[in-house]
């Protein structure tokens, strides 16, 4: 596994924003299998925007659907 960058989000516009940052990034979440991926070498981000405090626990629908 190569060597990558970690930071914990403190809010939903921060998280967005260390993305777009860096097209090499991955959200990591509750559930996800991204580090069993990385440890195979399938996935090879160069930062985990770690997403799990973050207030995601619904869906709203928005006018462009």
């Amino acid at each position: 596994m190569r060597e990558f960058g970690y930071r914990r989000a403190t809010d939903v516009a921060g998280a967005v924003a260390l993305l777009g940052a860096d097209p090499d990034a991955r959200f990591l979440g509750g559930g996800t299998n991204l580090v069993d991926l990385m440890k195979s070498g399938v996935e090879r981000p160069a930062r985990l925007v770690d997403i799990r405090g973050l207030p995601l626990d619904g869906i709203e629908s928005t006018p462009e659907g």
